[in-house]
């Protein structure tokens, strides 16, 4: 999709990001909680962190690589 990135969250349940007026919705499927977030968007939802490891913060997004997205597009499988 043009204009937009797949971002993952680090675990596979469900995640709602609001940037803005925008809500982005981070749906499982095939073990991979994905949404595509629009290009202005990708650097605030990368910088989203949580609190782990004795004080170390840890962010919770990546950027979803092919194969992520063609298993949470194909819901698994090649």
């Amino acid at each position: 999709m043009e204009g937009y990135t797949a971002l993952k969250h680090y675990i596979s349940n469900p995640k709602l990001v609001k940037i803005g007026d925008t809500e982005y919705y981070f749906h499982p499927r095939a073990n991979i909680s994905m949404a595509w977030v629009k290009d202005e968007h990708v650097d605030k939802v990368l910088a989203i962190t949580k609190q782990c490891c004795g004080g170390n913060r840890k962010s919770v997004f990546r950027v979803a690589n092919e194969a992520d997205i063609r298993r949470h597009t194909n819901g698994g499988g090649r």
